[in-house]
């Protein structure tokens, strides 16, 4: 799990799940080396399944234990957003956990909802019809068409890593404009891959809501503690002002 910040109160506001394969022999392998496989394996949809399983176990457990509760995120592949009984799937593993829909927000990408956008679209709006988040992932990269925004009505919206660690002004320009965008829209804007303190000083700058990465917490089976950054300074951008660049 890596956590996710609120850059206006320091607070954890959410976890991402991030999946990991113990190869017996090449060790702890990240997804770029086995997920590529899988989805040419047609393996997508169980793996998903998989994910969705333990990270609700996982939120059960931590009810039990007593321990704090914030929403936990979770990649979803093409498969997944085009099944139509993905729904009724993650209903049930909520229904069977006990959780509140609340708990889980599902990342999509462009990529993966353009292979049947009007299919994509009536999945995502059953989901929020039963109370989950819905994030758009990656933006910056690939197709970003404004229309997808509005076809996909995400909750939330996720400024790629790549974007972050650029460091060009086309990136720079294109971080603030999301940020922008998501204000605009109301919506929550994540910047994913925050590794340095001009980084992050640069999200607060556009006035980015939520950040993530290294810098703030690295991958681990134990979730953050409650806060790992500063709030917000008086004086500091707020929604509805203009961000400096």
């Amino acid at each position: 799990y890596q956590g996710i910040f609120d850059l206006e109160t320091g607070q954890l506001d959410g976890v991402e799940a991030l999946l990991r394969w113990k190869h017996p022999v090449q060790g702890v392998l990240p997804p770029g080396r086995f997920l590529p496989a899988a989805e040419r394996g047609g393996l997508m949809g169980e793996i998903d399944r998989w994910v969705l399983d333990r990270v609700c176990r996982h939120l059960r457990e931590r009810q039990q234990a007593g321990l704090p509760e914030v929403p936990v995120a979770m990649n979803l592949s093409a498969a997944s957003v085009l099944d139509s009984g993905l729904p009724a799937a993650v209903e049930a593993q909520l229904r069977r956990n006990r959780l509140a829909p609340a708990l889980l927000e599902l990342e999509i990408t462009e990529s993966a909802a353009m292979h049947d956008l009007a299919r994509a679209r009536d999945i995502v709006d059953a989901l929020r019809a039963l109370g989950f988040l819905i994030a758009l992932d990656d933006l910056g990269t690939g197709y970003s068409s404004l229309s997808h925004l509005r076809e996909l009505h995400a909750d939330r919206l996720k400024i790629d890593r790549s974007v972050i660690a650029g460091g060009d002004r086309f990136g720079q320009a294109n971080a603030a404009a999301i940020g922008v965008l998501g204000r605009s829209l109301g919506l929550d804007v994540v910047a994913e891959g925050v590794e340095t303190p001009a980084q992050l000083a640069f999200c607060r700058a556009q006035g980015v809501a939520k950040v993530q990465g290294w810098l703030l917490h690295r991958p681990a089976v134990a979730w953050p503690d409650g806060r790992r950054i500063d709030p917000a300074p008086a004086g500091a951008h707020r929604e509805g002002e203009s961000p400096s660049v």
